[in-house]
């Protein structure tokens, strides 16, 4: 059975004069990629919605200094329910073939400038991301501190909860995530106070230490392991009766003893107590031994 790694997406993050404008989030960015050159820095957007299209046209991406309108680059403007765009500045084209290996159903944009903002996302400071629709309405605000690593991204960790800081971490992966789920994705179903899943180390190698708490006990636990594609890979715990805290280990094998290969892969907890049921999906990364 495969699962819907996007399900439970179509929760409304601003609430805007078009309600489908707040469908579109930020999900990633990349302002300081590899190199001393901006070709390759990029903002990931993500159409949240499970049912609505959303036409980006006319939509603006920047910084406070300066916004650029978002143009088509052959896969239209058009974001459907649950898929991603990946936003290059002008200048990645003709120099650079870093994103060229990018999913097929990722909507590929650009801006019509040659560099995000005035000349570039900053590194030594402070710098913001503003996406905004073609009538001018502010989707969202994200604010970054410093470049302290080359290379790493910034991921959103609830595609539903806002572009608060606390809501943004690190990538885990080096290069970022561009055009697929986020390393640091973490989603709450039929959220209840209370219910954690840490996974640690993470990344990991060899053994993956998954450890959660839950908002009532006593409770039926299930944790699965998914792929990225949310097929499933082993299961680690099966109505297992639980108090308010447990863990478990996964050795990187699947159910036929063998070990998975390096990449994303989805711990996936749900919990019933009292009647109620409570789930939430993280992401892990396995890591080369």
């Amino acid at each position: 059975m495969r699962i819907d790694i996007c399900a439970g997406l179509g929760a409304l993050v601003l609430a805007l004069s078009n309600p489908l404008c707040a469908q579109v989030v930020l999900s990633e960015v990349m302002h300081d990629p590899h190199g001393a050159d901006h070709h390759d820095e990029y903002i990931e957007l993500v159409n949240i919605s499970e049912t609505e299209p959303v036409d980006l046209r006319g939509w603006h991406l920047g910084s406070e200094e300066e916004l650029d309108r978002l143009v088509d680059k052959g896969t239209g403007l058009v974001l459907k329910p649950g898929q991603f765009a990946l936003v290059l500045d002008g200048s990645y084209f003709g120099n650079s073939t870093t994103y060229e290996t990018l999913h097929p159903d990722v909507v590929l944009l650009a801006i019509q400038d040659r560099a995000f903002g005035r000349a570039g996302w900053p590194n030594s400071r402070e710098g913001s991301v503003i996406l905004s629709t073609a009538g001018g309405d502010t989707v969202e605000v994200f604010h970054y501190p410093p470049a302290e690593q080359s290379g790493f991204s910034w991921e959103k960790i609830d595609l539903e909860a806002g572009a608060g800081s606390t809501n943004w971490e690190r990538a885990l992966v080096d290069g970022g995530t561009p055009g697929r789920l986020n390393s640091v994705y973490e989603q709450r179903r039929f959220t209840a106070e209370g219910i954690t899943l840490k996974a640690e180390p993470n990344p990991f190698s060899q053994t993956l230490v998954l450890s959660y708490g839950l908002p009532a006990s006593p409770a039926l636990v299930d944790l699965w392991i998914y792929d990225i594609e949310g097929y499933p890979i082993r299961q680690l715990l099966d109505s297992s009766s639980s108090g308010p805290s447990g863990s478990v280990e996964w050795d990187g094998r699947d159910r036929q003893g063998r070990s998975v290969p390096t990449g994303l892969y989805i711990a996936h907890l749900a919990a019933s107590a009292a009647g109620r049921l409570t789930q939430l999906k993280k992401v892990v990364v396995r890591s080369a031994p």
